[in-house]
């Protein structure tokens, strides 16, 4: 956890105490935050603006990956999607009722440029998904 921020402050080369003195922020807190104990993503958008500046670094760069794809669900064509993170994976399920069709986990990772997509990409999916299974009944009726 943190391993972005711990990672620019062993980059800056810099002591904890260094850190606490030249930026206000609380020795115990960089030390929390160093362990692990305090997620960099629930500090307060100040802190993480004070450590960016002095690491030189964007915000970005300090904080943890976060899961943009995870919640967002919504129905197309009788079919239902939402996504769920999977290990390091943001996952999209596809479902028709009750029964689930798709899992697949390797069609995005952890990227922001998903987000404002997703709806996009689950009904390109689905639209894919009922491409196959029309060609199927072609198939079987020329047999």
């Amino acid at each position: 956890m943190n391993d972005n921020l711990v990672r620019q402050i062993e980059k800056a080369g810099i002591s904890q105490y260094k850190l606490s003195r030249e930026t206000g922020i609380p020795y115990t807190t960089l030390s929390r935050l160093k362990r692990g104990t305090l997620d960099i993503n629930n500090c307060t958008s100040e802190v993480v603006y004070r450590l960016s500046l002095y690491l030189g670094c964007g915000m970005e760069e300090i904080l943890n990956p976060v899961r943009f794809l995870s919640g967002i669900k919504g129905t197309y064509k009788g079919y239902s999607y939402h996504w769920e993170v999977e290990g390091n994976k943001d996952v999209l399920v596809i479902g028709k009722g009750d029964k689930e069709l798709l899992r697949d986990p390797s069609v995005a990772t952890v990227n922001r440029k998903y987000y404002n997509s997703s709806k996009v990409f689950a009904e390109m999916e689905i639209d894919i998904r009922i491409e196959k299974e029309e060609a199927d009944i072609l198939c079987k009726n020329t047999d």
